[in-house]
């Protein structure tokens, strides 16, 4: 593309152009005279200032082709469907393992596979297309953790139902009652705690067995005595 925009009347602009060269504050910077150390004066009296040449556009600034590399892109994307999206980055700095291609140029393109740089081109997009299907199964085995994840939460959920703690929400980790939340980490120890009260109940159950055990065991006597008693003295007349 060429450097050199058209005129209004559509004749060529210059490459280049001179302007004055201006200090910090923006004024104008006097040429100074050596031996009189004044401000140089040209023909007709007239003063003369420091210049310079500069670009007549700035076409050829660095980063304005980043600028309209990423105008492009956009413009592009709304064409676009999701799946078919570009981006004027790098895959470097898209943070993409792919590797790049090389420019071919016109004589390689001619020269097919015989060229070198063809060849390299060949094989950096059989090392990319292996990429891609190893990114997708290792998606896949995410998806598939992820399942499996699930399952082990909902065996929990069911092992903690089964012996009377509250259940997960197997979507966001929440108790569904106003109770702590069970959680893989800590789902063995509320398991042993509850199996510890359900123990200290029952062994409190078979103490209050045996205590009244004992009392019925104290009564007896006096009640076979009583009887004894009723059957020594008769019937009453």
């Amino acid at each position: 593309m060429t450097t050199r925009s058209l005129k209004a009347n559509g004749d060529w602009a210059p490459k280049q152009k001179s302007t004055y060269l201006r200090d910090s504050s923006g004024a104008k910077i006097p040429q100074i005279e050596a031996k009189t150390g004044q401000q140089k004066i040209g023909a007709r009296g007239r003063k003369m200032w420091q210049r310079t040449t500069v670009a007549y556009n700035d076409w050829n600034e660095r980063d304005n082709a980043e600028k309209w590399r990423a105008d492009w892109a956009a413009s592009c994307n709304r064409y676009l469907t999701a799946d078919q999206q570009i981006d004027h980055r790098s895959y470097d700095r898209q943070g993409s393992e792919q590797m790049p291609t090389i420019h071919e140029g016109h004589t390689a393109q001619q020269m097919g596979d015989r060229s070198e740089r063809v060849q390299l081109n060949q094989q950096i997009k059989a090392a990319n297309h292996q990429l891609a299907e190893l990114q997708a199964k290792l998606k896949q085995i995410q998806r598939m953790i992820a399942q499996l994840v699930q399952r082990l939460q909902e065996a929990i959920n069911e092992r903690v139902r089964r012996i009377g703690l509250n259940p997960t929400d197997a979507t966001a980790g929440a108790i569904k009652s106003a109770e702590p939340t069970v959680t893989e980490s800590n789902t063995d120890a509320q398991i042993q705690q509850r199996q510890a009260e359900q123990r200290e109940s029952a062994i409190k159950r078979q103490n209050r067995d045996h205590e009244r055990g004992r009392s019925n065991y104290a009564a007896k006597p006096r009640i076979e005595r009583s009887n004894q008693s009723d059957q020594r003295s008769g019937p009453s007349r």
